[in-house]
């Protein structure tokens, strides 16, 4: 699945409040972009991808040590979904 899908997918979930399709999207995506990828761009996005989801991941489970706004994550999702 392509960056941009696996942004799609995660976005849908949450606008559906679906909490297990959210965190089996945000699993999905994670060990999506441990594959080897084809190209340099594949990979930043990839990483960012990545990252992105790791903090939404972290976000729900209380795993971040202070309280901060998933606004930028999502802003990030849309970007990279709309690429």
């Amino acid at each position: 699945m392509s960056v941009a899908r696996h942004a799609s997918a995660i976005l849908k979930a949450w606008h559906l409040a679906d909490e297990q399709r959210f965190t089996a999207e945000l699993d999905d995506a994670i060990e999506s972009c441990q594959r080897p990828c084809p190209s340099p761009l594949e990979f930043e996005q990839r990483e960012l991808l990545h990252s992105v989801a790791a903090h939404l991941k972290q976000a729900r489970t209380g795993q971040l040590s202070e309280p901060t706004s998933l606004a930028p994550d999502f802003a990030l999702l849309r970007h990279l979904r709309d690429r």
